[in-house]
């Protein structure tokens, strides 16, 4: 079990919540394999241009 699986789980526990943390295909991935799954990575100038059209909150 990983560093960060063990205090997930810990932060479930202290808070009291009903959900359960474990390991997946994709926590067994190294930083660089799971970076290049998350998709795109918008500009900061898209990032303005999706507040205008509304398609994000300032606070996002």
């Amino acid at each position: 079990m990983s560093e960060d699986l063990k205090k997930t789980k810990e932060a479930i526990r202290k808070k009291g919540a009903k959900w359960k943390a474990d390991d997946t295909s994709m926590s067994e991935l190294t930083p660089e394999e799971r970076g290049k799954r998350l998709g795109l990575l918008p500009s900061e100038d898209e990032l303005e241009e999706s507040k205008k059209k509304g398609l994000r909150k300032d606070n996002e």
